[in-house]
């Protein structure tokens, strides 16, 4: 006698439990969907992807201007002892350093930060503002950038390793929020 003939029902057979091929089932899926996306990038023609777009009407026709209003010009710029006008003081001297007019406080105790879009350097659109550089030569980064000190220039740096930021967001606010607002 068998240990099968004590364990199972007179007459009966084994059970016998369905086995799915989950690798198999697997593979199908996974062979479905790659083809799926194979075919969608082959037939859709999306070429932006997905990305944010504004279309805006432009008008082909220049009205009310002749073929004399239009002229062509060539442009010879001269390399003797010139930086262009991009590297200019607001003075007109040639130099490196910034190209508009540092905005003092009424008391000139130091320079006040913008809280409105400067006119110089937004225009107005259907989108809201857009930069633009000012026919001055001031440009937004020129324009909105944090006013530097130039007190301390001559004296040497020293750099501060901040060790632990990061174990802990209270801990790292707080030591970010004791260091000075120049560092």
């Amino acid at each position: 006698m068998s240990s099968e003939d004590l364990t199972a029902p007179l007459g009966l057979g084994k059970r016998r439990f369905i086995r799915l091929p989950f690798g198999l089932i697997g593979t199908g899926l996974i062979s479905v969907l790659v083809a799926t996306v194979v075919i969608w990038v082959a037939v859709v023609d999306n070429p932006l992807g997905g990305e944010p777009v504004a279309l805006v009407p432009l008008e082909d026709t220049v009205r009310g201007l002749a073929s004399r209003d239009i002229e062509v010009v060539e442009i010879r710029p001269s390399l003797e002892n010139e930086l262009g006008p991009n590297l200019r003081n607001g003075d007109g001297l040639s130099g490196l350093g910034p190209r508009y007019e540092l905005q003092q406080t009424a008391d000139g105790a130091g320079i006040e930060a913008l809280i409105n879009t400067d006119p110089r350097v937004s225009e107005r659109t259907n989108y809201g503002f857009l930069p633009k550089i000012s026919s001055e030569g001031v440009r937004p980064l020129d324009a909105y950038a944090r006013p530097f000190s130039t007190e301390f220039a001559s004296i040497p740096k020293i750099a501060i390793v901040v060790t632990g930021l990061g174990l802990s967001s209270t801990g790292s606010q707080n030591a970010l929020d004791s260091l000075p607002l120049d560092v």
